[in-house]
């Protein structure tokens, strides 16, 4: 349940009255001149976002020792699998409508069929909203994890999230039923 704060409209005229008459306003000095927004935009040259290439990606896995391969289709798009502690990790990025890399899921699977999966799978989703879990037409479960990414520190941001995807691959394999 979500819940909101009230913040007293007594805080809120005081907050935003000016002063108290016209003899307080002449005492103070003149409030600088604001740029109009536009002659401001025009002064601020507008940052590109940081280029996302199959490189920048394993740029960051080279650096974190994690042996990976690069796998390209005919459209310009790649896929990235590395192996971190015993897991197989997919990593897929997906583009936005100007081409650019504004997302990526991170997916591995368990080669697993014990009776009880699809009900595990089913208590984590509905116990756990940062990963879901499915189980493949082959029957084995698997896990995916989806990120946006931010628009500055991408390669620490990733750095980040595959130290995160690990926890949630061994918490998810804890969670599935024993043999």
């Amino acid at each position: 349940m979500r819940s909101f704060v009230t913040i007293p409209a007594v805080l809120v005229l005081v907050l935003a009255s000016g002063p108290a008459s016209r003899s307080d306003a002449a005492e103070k000095s003149p409030p600088a001149k604001a740029a109009p927004a536009k002659a401001a935009a025009a002064k601020t040259p507008a940052k590109a976002a940081p280029a996302r290439t199959a490189e920048s990606f394993t740029r960051v896995l080279t650096r974190l020792g994690l042996e990976h391969e690069v796998s390209r289709d005919d459209e310009g798009g790649f896929a990235i699998y590395y192996k971190k502690n015993g897991y197989n990790v997919g990593l897929y990025p997906y583009k936005d409508s100007k081409g650019l890399v504004d997302s990526y899921q991170f997916q591995a699977g368990f080669e697993t069929k014990k009776e009880g999966l699809e009900k595990s799978v089913a208590e984590w989703n509905d116990g756990k909203r940062f990963a879901r879990a499915v189980v493949r037409d082959d029957g084995d479960p698997e896990i995916r994890y989806d990120v946006l990414v931010v628009r500055c520190g991408f390669e620490t941001q990733l750095e980040e999230e595959i130290d995160l995807f690990q926890l949630l691959l061994e918490e998810f394999g804890a969670h599935l039923p024993s043999e």
